[in-house]
């Protein structure tokens, strides 16, 4: 037969285990929502870095559109510098057509690029 001793022993045991168990299950839903807390920041993390990744592509379009602007401004420069130099040495209308159109197309070039850049987007 079984003792008052060893039945108190048991349920005193149980008892210890039911709130090893209670104390467990607590820290498992702590766990579990700090969990859920870290897979909500890692998603906002990832759409931020979306979105910078998204910000960086435009900066390097914009800055190919700049290089070429730039490109061009070099060119259109050589351009006026060589009809200068034809120019100085006895330079005809076609030579001075030449002078102002480039001249123009530097102008133009600039305007569009200012225009499409004009609030630093």
């Amino acid at each position: 037969m079984v003792s008052d001793k060893q039945i108190e022993a048991v349920v005193k045991a149980m008892e210890t285990l039911a709130q090893a168990i209670r104390t467990l299950l607590k820290s498992n839903a702590a766990l579990e929502r700090e969990r859920e807390e870290l897979k909500h920041d890692l998603e906002r993390y990832i759409s931020i870095a979306s979105e910078e990744a998204t910000r960086a592509e435009a900066a390097e379009t914009k800055l190919a559109e700049a290089m070429k602007v730039i490109g061009q401004i070099d060119n259109a420069l050589n351009d006026q510098f060589a009809a200068g130099i034809e120019e100085r040495k006895g330079g005809s209308a076609r030579r001075q057509e030449r002078l102002m159109k480039s001249g123009e197309d530097l102008r133009r070039a600039a305007r569009k690029f200012l225009k499409e850049n004009e609030n630093g987007e």
